[in-house]
């Protein structure tokens, strides 16, 4: 458990407007940034990892934080404002078998979900200030050991979910990736 406030002042932060034509080292698209006097984030996350059976892993965890606007000498309207692309609430959950025994030693299945709370994206000095809607993500992995070697293959958005994961303007909507595959070796010399 962890509780936190985290202050920090002439912060960079997106205009939510871009550069239309090329500046001085800008291309044009560029996004405009400006600096903001002073946000603060308050709140506390809590994790819990629990292990039933010997082969069985459960963890999971979620986070509360109010982060805003606490002083602007440029913007004054937008104190108390939250910032950008920082959900009040986000949660977890992963569970994980190792199979010790029979024909399918050395296998180990996994299962997780990500939440990920409304948060604002573009600008809280303009009118380009909107709310982004919540998302979960499911992912899944596997996992074998053979002779010194790890094998694992981690497929995240396993449902392959569409969701906007971020945004710093209208025009610049960070959407979550799709479904991926990584699959991974490893051995030890």
């Amino acid at each position: 458990l962890a509780a936190y406030e985290i202050t920090r002042t002439n912060v960079v932060v997106p205009t939510g407007q871009n550069f239309a034509v090329a500046t001085g080292e800008a291309i044009a698209g560029a996004a405009i940034s400006r600096l903001d006097g002073e946000q603060t984030s308050t709140g506390f996350e809590l994790e819990v990892r629990w292990q039933p059976l010997p082969n069985w892993q459960l963890q999971g965890g979620g986070a509360y934080s109010k982060a805003r606007i606490t002083a602007s000498e440029r913007n004054p309207d937008s104190i108390n404002k939250d910032l950008i692309n920082a959900p009040r609430k986000t949660a977890n959950f992963w569970t994980r078998y190792n199979f010790p025994r029979g024909g399918l030693k050395g296998l180990g299945v996994g299962l997780g979900v990500v939440y990920v709370g409304e948060a604002w994206g573009g600008d809280p000095t303009s009118a380009v200030y909107f709310k982004m809607p919540a998302w979960t993500r499911v992912d899944g992995s596997m996992y074998y050991k053979w002779k010194g070697y790890d094998f694992s293959l981690n497929v995240q958005n396993l449902l392959d979910k569409r969701y906007v994961a971020s945004a710093f303007s209208a025009q610049v909507l960070n959407i979550g990736e799709q479904r991926k595959l990584t699959f991974a070796v490893s051995t030890r010399f």
